[in-house]
């Protein structure tokens, strides 16, 4: 079919045609959406406990200290009050670590 510049609609049903086939393609090729409405009502229930978060896994020792030292580092960074010097907020931070390790012990 000859295209010219003279008849735009011919040009517009082209890529319409084009358009609806290539989606088409997309639809019978069996790829299945995640969406609500394209799942049957008896798997949407099961979907929404999976939802659910699953337990935290228990810290080694490593890994534990390791998370109260960034609480700790990141409660300082959210305090106005805390002293900029490097040093002072080691300091500050060493404290914190001391006392949460002692309450989880």
């Amino acid at each position: 079919m000859p295209v010219n510049k003279k008849n735009p609609a011919k040009l517009n049903c082209f890529f319409a045609l084009i358009a609806s086939g290539a989606l088409t393609a997309c639809v019978t090729s069996g790829a299945t959406t995640n969406t609500p409405a394209s799942q049957p009502a008896a798997t949407q229930a099961p979907a929404v406990q999976q939802a659910a978060e699953p337990p935290a896994p228990l810290l080694s020792a490593e890994e534990a200290l390791i998370k109260v030292k960034t609480d700790c580092w990141m409660q300082l960074e959210t305090d106005r009050k805390a002293p900029r010097d490097l040093d002072k907020r080691s300091a500050l931070v060493n404290k914190c670590v001391a006392e949460k390790t002692r309450a989880l012990r």
